[in-house]
């Protein structure tokens, strides 16, 4: 198990899961049912049924399981698996435990708050984007999405689909790094089957050879332009995808795996990365996401040596500023400290985290994000 500076993290029961005691006040409610629990246990795909992929009847003979197992036998074997992936990895910041409820922690973030309280949630963000992805990617699921398995609408934000310009990367940055690499079977799945329509796409879009993703995609393989002409000129997510592979093969080391298996940069009017294939940025426009910097982070083509192109990553940061939505955020707090500045990463994280309210769909919503150096 990987530690730092590791205590035990205190662990309880909410209805046949385990949760850390600190992320207990957020989620409890959500398994309040007999039913949820059991769909939480298909969620995780026990190794016990777990199968490349389910169909009807695999679902049909799980949920009839469930519906007539003891409540002991269920909350056992969720347990036991749950605690298999989650207790590899504590984390000690100093944190301390507290009484405040957690939108009151949120609010309280770099003012009232003890600096160990601060560290707490801190630690909160850490661990609960840990139990999201293990909720909701195990092998025989779909990859985790936007809303993940907890969507509760029939027209959720964004279509509940998969944007491959972050935020299906951002789901996934915990896997490796906090010791989650069970977690990726369904992305990899999930990839592997978009390369035959996406070669499509790079030889009729750019008549070149390989393949590529655009904005979006779907689980039916979509892999077209979307009817949002300003926002579909990401040809990068292919190559952005690929990374995750060989992120996988260096932290397990399996040849076999990498069988499995360099955007371009222009520069602008206003001497910045383009977004667009054509100068269309703003230096005024509102903060969203940056696709454009991939290659400072989580790419590696900008680096330290680079100097001039440090600088004009720099001036679209700060152009497109520390707000945005959550997603935005904790991008823009990877790319700062991937250009050594520390202390505005920093404050970027204290933006996202003291949001309030926002800052609990950002941990919902778009999961963990993680600095790396």
């Amino acid at each position: 198990m990987a530690q730092f500076q590791a205590q035990p993290i205190i662990i309880m029961v909410v209805k046949g899961v385990y949760l850390s005691a600190i992320t207990v006040r957020v989620i409890c409610l959500c398994f309040t049912t007999r039913l949820l629990m059991g769909l939480t246990v298909l969620a995780c795909a026990l190794p016990v049924v777990a199968s490349v992929s389910f169909g009807q009847e695999d679902v049909t003979y799980q949920l009839e399981y469930f519906a007539s197992s003891p409540d002991q036998v269920i909350v056992i074997r969720v347990s036991a698996d749950h605690q298999a992936l989650f207790d590899r990895v504590v984390l000690d910041l100093g944190q301390s435990t507290y009484d405040k409820p957690t939108p009151q922690l949120l609010a309280d973030y770099g003012s009232t708050n003890t600096p160990a309280e601060d560290r707490a949630q801190e630690v909160l963000y850490f661990q609960f984007g840990r139990y999201l992805l293990i909720a909701s990617s195990r092998n025989g699921s779909l990859p985790a999405n936007l809303q993940g398995v907890w969507n509760h609408s029939e027209t959720p934000p964004w279509n509940a689909d998969y944007h491959v310009n972050i935020n299906l990367q951002m789901s996934y940055w915990p896997e490796e790094v906090t010791n989650l690499s069970e977690t990726t079977g369904p992305l990899f799945d999930f990839v592997d089957a978009l390369v035959k329509p996406g070669r499509r796409s790079a030889r009729q879009f750019y008549g070149a050879d390989g393949w590529t993703l655009l904005l979006n995609t779907n689980i039916w393989g979509f892999v077209g332009v979307i009817d949002w002409p300003t926002a579909f000129w990401q040809p990068e997510a292919g190559a952005w995808r690929a990374q995750h592979y060989y992120e996988h093969y260096l932290f397990n080391r399996n040849r076999e795996f990498l069988e499995r298996l360099n955007p371009g940069l222009k520069i602008g009017r206003w001497d910045q990365p383009q977004e667009w294939h054509a100068d269309l940025d703003d230096p005024e426009k509102i903060p969203r996401p940056v696709p454009h910097l991939f290659a400072l982070h989580p790419g590696r083509q900008i680096t330290a040596e680079q100097s001039a192109l440090l600088e004009t990553t720099k001036t679209t940061l700060n152009a497109r500023g520390d707000g945005g939505t959550g997603s935005a955020q904790a991008w823009k707090i990877n790319l700062w400290a991937r250009l050594l500045e520390g202390d505005r990463a920093g404050f970027s994280g204290s933006n996202s985290r003291s949001a309030g309210p926002t800052s609990i769909d950002f941990a919902v919503n778009h999961f963990q994000s993680r600095t790396r150096p």
